[in-house]
């Protein structure tokens, strides 16, 4: 068997089982596999030998992609509007989750810093009326303490 023919009845088993688009894709591959084999000092006869049926292996990549289909539709999500989605799997199951635009994140993000940085100056000027309530009058205390202390000493 040549490589034409190894083809063309591989096409011809995945035609309409597959997209035209995969059936191209899975040509090019075992065009360029031959092509690569043939370098390393292979013959086409011995390499398609190797491969087996082109129905086989054809076989192969319809059920793989048939796989990949079941997959693809049990974690496929159908889009209705630009924040929400439906699982179209279960549709009874189906929830709408709401997807915040990154503007209103960042919005949120800044007000959530000003409230921290609000309440930082808060307690920090909780601490300066304290010390201007009670840390100033005990200072004034001591420095007179002190003063008095100096004119008036111990005997």
């Amino acid at each position: 068997m040549k490589l034409q023919d190894f083809l063309e009845e591989l096409k011809d088993a995945l035609d309409g089982e597959i997209p035209p688009t995969q059936i191209e894709v899975n040509l090019k591959y075992y065009r360029d596999y031959v092509k690569q084999r043939e370098q390393q000092g292979k013959t086409e006869e011995e390499i398609l030998n190797e491969l087996g049926e082109p129905r086989l292996i054809a076989r192969t990549i319809i059920d793989t992609s048939h796989l990949n289909k079941n997959t693809e539709k049990k974690y496929n999500t159908t889009y209705q509007k630009k924040d929400s989605y439906t699982d179209t799997e279960n549709p009874d199951l189906s929830s709408n989750v709401y997807h915040m635009p990154l503007w209103l994140f960042k919005v949120i993000a800044i007000i959530v810093i000003l409230l921290i940085i609000s309440i930082l100056f808060w307690i920090g000027g909780m601490a300066v009326k304290l010390i201007l309530k009670i840390g100033i009058p005990l200072l004034i205390i001591y420095l007179l303490y002190s003063v008095i202390k100096e004119f008036f000493p111990k005997k």
